[in-house]
C-alpha cells in the first residue's frame, strides 16, 4: 500500500535584502531611512520599512522619492554584491534541502520542499533552527521563514513572521489550516492583483482573504472569469503551484573585454551586436523574456559607465536587443583605454516583481471570438449596455498629420502635435518597422516608429514617402 506524503512548502524570504547590506557597509546611517537606487535608470530597487511606509515602492523614480521621504539616505545599487549573496545563499540551501528541492523565486526568496526532511531534525522548528545556523556563516542578515502546506501560505507565513520582528524561529501553518490563517489578510496579500479587480471587491464591501474565500466561487467566475477564480483559490488556502527547481536566473549577462587603443564607436557598437546575440540565444534558451536592458562599459581610466532602458513589449528577440544596446551606447564617452563592455538582461518571471505575462501566453485552443466575447462582456460589466451601442457608430480614428523634425537617420526627433498640443521631444525609439501593402495597384510603404517622448508618453508615428509624417491614432486607444 502507498501513502501520499503530505506536501510542506518552506519559504525563507531575505525581506529588503539590498537594504540589509547597505546597512552592514554603512552602520552609520542606520537611524536614516534608506533607499536603494538602480544606477542606469535611477529607479527604486528597494526601500527600508520606514522609505515604504512613506510611500516609497520599488520602481519609483528618484525624484518621487525625494518628493515622499526628503530625509531617506539614496544609495546606489551594487548589484553585483546583491546577486552574488543571492546565488551563496541557493548554493547553501541546495546542500541542505538537496538538488530538486529548492526553488529561487526573487532576490533573497527561496522556496524549499521539506515533505519527509521533519524526521531527520524531530520537528519543523528544529530543521528552520538548523537551516539558519546553515545560513549564518553566508549573511548575518537574519531571514523571515514560513511553513505552510503551499507556496502562496508559506510566503504570507514568512511575512507575517518578518512583520513580528522574530529574528529566530519559524512560523508554522498547521495543514488544513491555510484558510483559517488567510482570512484575516488584506485583499493587497495576493500577487499581482489587478487594480480594477480589487476596487471592484472594496466597492463590494470585501477588504480581507476571508470576504473573499467566502463568495460561491460561481460568483467570482461571472464577475472576474477564469483570473479571478485563481485569486479565489489562493484566499482559500489553495495554491496548485508547483515547486519549480529549474528556475531561470534573475539577470542574464554578457560581456567581452574589450582591447586597448579601440578604433571608433562603429566597433564598440559591433561588440554590442555579438553580445546581444548571445544575450538574446540565452533568454530563448530560458524561455523568458527580457523585461529591461542595461548597459555597462567599464574602462582602465574613469569611472563606469551605465545606461539602459525599459523593454516594451517584453521580448527576446536578438535584433532588437542589438538596436537598443546600440542606442544606449551613444551615451558614453568614448576613450583609447581597455576595459570590459557588459550587457544585463533583467527577465520576466511569473509573480516576480509584480511583473506578469498573461497576453504572452494566450490558450492556443483559443478562438478570437472567444477574446472579443470576454472583452463586450467586461465592457458591459463596468459602463452598462448602452456604451456598446454606442462604441458601434464610431470608426476607426484617421491618422492625424504632424511637423516631424528628422535625425540625419530618418528616426524621428522632434514632434510637433495638433490641436495646440504643442511639441515633443523624442527621448527614445522603442520600436521601428516598415509595412508595404496593395503593392499590386497603389503600393502604400509606410515606415512606422513607436517612441518615447520626453516625459513618458508613448507615440505610434508613420512616415508616407508620398504624404509625410502622421499620428496613427488606432495606437493610441
Amino acid at each position: 500500500m502507498f501513502y501520499k506524503t503530505r506536501t510542506r512548502i518552506l519559504c525563507l524570504h531575505y525581506f529588503n535584502l539590498a537594504v540589509g547590506l547597505e546597512r552592514q557597509r554603512q552602520p552609520e546611517l542606520a537611524a536614516r531611512p534608506l533607499v536603494v537606487v538602480r544606477i542606469w535608470d535611477a529607479q527604486v530597487l528597494d526601500a527600508c520599512p520606514l522609505a515604504a511606509a512613506a510611500g516609497v515602492q520599488p520602481g519609483a523614480a528618484r525624484r518621487r522619492v525625494e518628493q515622499l521621504c526628503p530625509e531617506a539616505a539614496l544609495l546606489p545599487a551594487a548589484e553585483d554584491d546583491y546577486q552574488q549573496l543571492h546565488a551563496a545563499l541557493r548554493t547553501t540551501l541546495l546542500h541542505f534541502a538537496g538538488a530538486g528541492r529548492v526553488e529561487a523565486a526573487a532576490l533573497g526568496e527561496f522556496y524549499v520542499d521539506v515533505a519527509g526532511l521533519t524526521s531527520a531534525f524531530g520537528s519543523e522548528t528544529d530543521l528552520a533552527e538548523q537551516l539558519r545556523a546553515a545560513l549564518a556563516p553566508v549573511t548575518a542578515l537574519a531571514p523571515a521563514i514560513g511553513i505552510a502546506e503551499n507556496k502562496f501560505t508559506a510566503a504570507r507565513a514568512a511575512a507575517a513572521h518578518h512583520a513580528a520582528g522574530c529574528a529566530s524561529g519559524a512560523l508554522l501553518v498547521a495543514g488544513g489550516s491555510a484558510a483559517e490563517f488567510l482570512a484575516p489578510q488584506p485583499l493587497q496579500a495576493l500577487p499581482n492583483l489587478p487594480a480594477e479587480m480589487l476596487r471592484r471587491l472594496q466597492l463590494f464591501g470585501l477588504h480581507t482573504l476571508g470576504n473573499f474565500a467566502a463568495l460561491p466561487a460561481a460568483a467570482v467566475a461571472t464577475q472576474f472569469d477564469a483570473a479571478g477564480l485563481c485569486y479565489h483559490a489562493l484566499a482559500r488556502g489553495r495554491d496548485a503551484r508547483p515547486l519549480l527547481p529549474h528556475t531561470p536566473p534573475l539577470i542574464l549577462r554578457c560581456s567581452h573585454a574589450l582591447p586597448e587603443g579601440l578604433p571608433d564607436r562603429q566597433a564598440l557598437h559591433n561588440h554590442a551586436g555579438r553580445l546581444a546575440q548571445r544575450l538574446a540565444a540565452a533568454l530563448q534558451a530560458a524561455s523568458v523574456h527580457t523585461t529591461a536592458l542595461a548597459v555597462e562599459l567599464q574602462q582602465d581610466t574613469g569611472p563606469a559607465q551605465q545606461a539602459g532602458a525599459a523593454v516594451k513589449p517584453p521580448c527576446a528577440d536578438a535584433r532588437r536587443l542589438q538596436r537598443m544596446a546600440q542606442r544606449l551606447l551613444e551615451q558614453f564617452e568614448l576613450t583609447t583605454a581597455a576595459g570590459t563592455l557588459r550587457l544585463t538582461a533583467y527577465p520576466l518571471r511569473a509573480w516576480h516583481l509584480g511583473a506578469s505575462q498573461p497576453e504572452l501566453l494566450p490558450e492556443r485552443t483559443a478562438r478570437p471570438s472567444d477574446n472579443m466575447h470576454q472583452t463586450v462582456r467586461a465592457l458591459r460589466q463596468r459602463f452598462g449596455a448602452p456604451v456598446m451601442q454606442l462604441a458601434s457608430t464610431l470608426g476607426p480614428p484617421q491618422p492625424l498629420p504632424l511637423q516631424v523634425r528628422s535625425a540625419p537617420d530618418g528616426s524621428p526627433q522632434l514632434v510637433r502635435l495638433p490641436k495646440n498640443n504643442g511639441t515633443r521631444t523624442v527621448q527614445q525609439v522603442l520600436e521601428f518597422w516598415r509595412e508595404q501593402r496593395s503593392w499590386w495597384e497603389q503600393p502604400v510603404q509606410r515606415e512606422y516608429y513607436l517612441v518615447e517622448a520626453v516625459g513618458g508618453r508613448l507615440l505610434t508615428l508613420f512616415h508616407d514617402a508620398r504624404a509625410g509624417w502622421f499620428l496613427d491614432r488606432r495606437c493610441e486607444l
